[in-house]
Parts: structure tokens; C-alpha cells; sequence
């Protein structure tokens, strides 16, 4: 149950046939939302009532910022963290911290972190003021990755990446797998100003649009990308 993201026994040893043969492996974790049921399977409470809800970004009505992801029955609503918090910050740190001392993992994708709207934070007991438009830069994601990247100190060949791209992160991330400006007739504006400056790792691409399907395949296979989105 988000953020609890733990392999399963047979996993480590399929990461280490996949890195023998040349590729690197970075395992998904989500760096915005925590499961409302976040126990095992999704079908019971563990930490949210005690400490995801001290974590959450309130409305000004004091509701949560709550997205549904119906991949599959199991899964239940989340609510988006305010990265300003303590807790969430803890719990970032440490679970991108297990993923490459247990797992041997080579980097870690961070979902939703680029690609998310900015959440207007009410809550009167978080580390900002309440509508502060300073929680989700310099008082949250801002100092969470500066803080995850010191551990290249112990992991030198930790790699970052992260859902699509945003200017103010593009000092926080190694990499952005993007989602946008990759179709056809799209002018790739943002791509074009930042590809000296940003690594582009993945992009998505849709076999119902049969021109960009084929040239981003394409270039994915050339640059050694992520493929997909299929």
C-alpha cells in the first residue's frame, strides 16, 4: 500500500539478470499520494489515520486533495501529501534509501512530482503559511530531493527521475520521462529549450496516432529510452 513499496521475494534476483544484460532498473514509487488504505493489499488502514493525515495538503474547507486511479479494483482513493511535511519527507527519503541498499536498484522514478498541479496547502499546522506559494518549491520538493540526492554519497550511482517536467525542479531530477509535446503536429517548444539543460529519459507515445507513434519509437530505441507508454 502507497508509500510502502515493497518487492516481492522473486524480484531482486530478475533485477540482477536484467543488469547483467545492460540495463539499468529504476522501480516506481509515487512522491505525491498516500493510499487512504495503505495495508497490505490495499484492504486495511495502517499509517494514514496516525500519519498521512498530519501529511496531507488541506483544501480551505480542511478536505483533502483526493485523485482515483481505477487500474484496478484493489485500488483505493489517495490523498496528495504536502511536501513540506516532516513525514513525508522521512518516508521519501527513506524508502528511495531501501530501494537501492535492500533491492540494487540503479535509480528511482518519482511519479507525479513533475507532472502534478501545485496543491494550494490550508493546513495551519504544517512548516508554511496557509496558501503559502512557497510550500511546493523552496519549502517542499525543493529541499525533499536536495536532501535525497546527498545519497550519492553512499549510492554514487543514484539517478532521479521523474513524470514529465517542470522549470522549477529541472536542478532536482536526472531525468524526465515526458507525456507532452511528442504527438503529432505538437510543436515541441519546451524539448527544443531545455534539451542541453535536461535529460529526457521516456516519452509516451500512442499507436492510434500512427506518425508520432513510429518516430518515437524510433527515437527511443536509438537513445536507449524508457519505451512506452504503450
Amino acid at each position: 500500500g502507497w508509500p510502502q513499496f515493497i518487492a516481492k521475494d522473486w524480484v531482486p534476483p530478475y533485477i540482477r539478470r536484467i543488469q547483467q544484460a545492460g540495463v539499468r532498473v529504476f522501480p516506481y514509487i509515487d512522491t505525491l499520494l498516500w493510499a487512504q488504505k495503505d495495508g497490505p493489499g490495499y484492504r486495511s488502514v495502517d499509517r494514514f489515520d496516525t500519519v498521512g493525515k498530519k501529511c496531507a495538503c488541506l483544501k480551505r474547507d480542511g478536505g483533502y486533495y483526493i485523485e482515483n486511479y481505477r487500474i484496478n479494483d484493489a485500488l483505493p482513493p489517495f490523498a496528495a501529501m504536502c511536501p513540506t511535511t516532516r513525514p513525508w519527507h522521512e518516508a521519501m527519503h527513506a524508502t528511495t534509501r531501501r530501494l537501492f541498499a535492500e533491492y540494487g536498484f540503479d535509480g528511482v522514478y518519482h511519479d507525479q512530482v513533475s507532472a502534478a498541479q501545485p496543491k494550494i496547502c490550508w493546513a495551519t499546522d504544517h512548516p508554511h503559511e496557509p496558501n503559502s506559494d512557497r510550500a511546493w518549491t523552496e519549502l517542499g520538493y525543493w529541499p525533499m530531493f536536495e536532501r535525497i540526492d546527498m545519497l550519492r554519497k553512499e549510492f554514487p550511482t543514484l539517478a532521479s527521475t521523474t513524470e514529465d517536467a517542470s522549470e522549477p525542479q529541472l536542478n532536482l531530477f536526472d531525468g524526465f520521462m515526458t507525456w507532452r509535446w511528442v504527438g503529432s503536429h505538437q510543436v515541441p517548444l519546451f524539448a527544443s529549450l531545455y534539451s542541453g539543460r535536461a535529460q529526457f529519459v521516456g516519452r509516451i507515445f500512442s499507436h492510434r496516432d500512427r506518425e508520432s507513434f513510429r518516430i518515437n519509437l524510433a527515437t527511443q530505441l536509438v537513445n536507449g529510452e524508457q519505451l512506452g507508454w504503450m
